[in-house]
């Protein structure tokens, strides 16, 4: 039985040859991907810095939770989100897609502090960062979406 038609033109027509690329948004996934996670990652590494490197004072004055907590917790917490995010950039700074599962790994511990953030600001009535915390999760949870396919062959020439 052969195919024709629409059938046939969806597997490669005659020629055997793959189909183009679908137009729509499934061909600007990868540039959409990278600078999610560009963003992801400079804001992370940002906030990380300052934990690990701001005195205690200084926090307190442009956080509320530090004055709150042991500094060591807060330091703690600096160099989980640095390390978070160098597991979100690693697979495109090794070019090796055998990394996706740290960068999965690495924007779920992101997504998931901020989703603990934004339950602590709801309980404390910081509504306004309640909103922060819910976009950087939401940007948390695009990336994972975006990630969910297989990882891609390698081209042969």
């Amino acid at each position: 039985m052969s195919l024709s038609g629409p059938v046939q033109a969806r597997r490669g027509g005659a020629s055997g040859r793959a189909p183009p690329p679908a137009a729509g948004f499934g061909r600007f996934t990868g540039p959409i991907l990278l600078t999610l996670k560009g963003w992801l990652a400079l804001f992370f590494i940002a906030a990380g810095y300052a934990k690990l490197s701001q005195p205690a004072d200084i926090l307190a004055n442009l956080m509320i939770w530090p004055a709150r907590v042991d500094l060591a917790w807060v330091r703690g917490l600096g160099a989980l989100e640095i390390g978070a995010t160098l597991l979100l950039v690693l697979p495109a700074l090794l070019d090796r897609p055998s990394t996706r599962t740290a960068a999965l790994g690495g924007v779920c511990l992101l997504g998931g502090e901020a989703a603990a953030f934004g339950l602590w600001h709801a309980l404390t009535g910081a509504l306004t960062l309640v909103l922060t915390d819910t976009a950087v999760a939401a940007v948390c949870g695009g990336i994972v979406l975006g990630q969910r396919g297989p990882p891609r062959a390698p081209e042969t020439p």
